[in-house]
């Protein structure tokens, strides 16, 4: 109440809030910023918390905070993306190699419900602008993604 710096949220009355928007017809979108992690698989405690929203009534559960792109969890009706990696931000594989790979999701809705995601993926170049990856590129990124197995 005293200092600057971060509040921590309020995990049950964002749950409750995304529960009555739900139940309202919204379609929600929950944007996380978690801890940072430089692996694609994330963090136990960030599963649990990306779970909770998603269970609560989010259809996309996102993760802003990762530098380095993480695992995405698809349902059938839903979808968790736990981390989408760099956009516009100046790590240049560093402070590990990876930091330069990005995917932006574009979901696609109808009625209500999620129909499609599209992963387009992108490396970032000269410290600020993404460029799409060619098709070999994309290939070993995804293939290295959706290898990870989230509990």
């Amino acid at each position: 109440e005293t200092l600057p710096g971060v509040s921590r949220c309020d995990f049950d009355a964002l749950e409750q809030t995304i529960r009555e928007l739900t139940e309202e017809g919204n379609i929600v979108i929950a944007g996380i910023q978690h801890y940072e992690r430089y692996s694609r698989v994330p963090h136990p405690q960030q599963v649990i918390d990306f779970h909770r929203r998603s269970e609560a009534g989010a259809i996309v559960v996102s993760g802003s905070q990762a530098h380095y792109a993480q695992a995405i969890q698809p349902f059938t009706d839903r979808i968790i993306h736990y981390g989408l990696g760099n956009l516009f931000f100046d790590q240049m594989d560093n402070p590990i190699k990876g930091t330069t790979q990005e995917l932006l999701d574009r979901h696609v809705f109808y009625d209500g419900k999620l129909l499609q995601t599209e992963l387009i993926t992108a490396k970032l170049t000269d410290y600020s602008r993404p460029q799409i990856m060619t098709n070999d590129e994309r290939i070993r990124f995804l293939t290295e993604i959706f290898a990870v197995q989230v509990n």
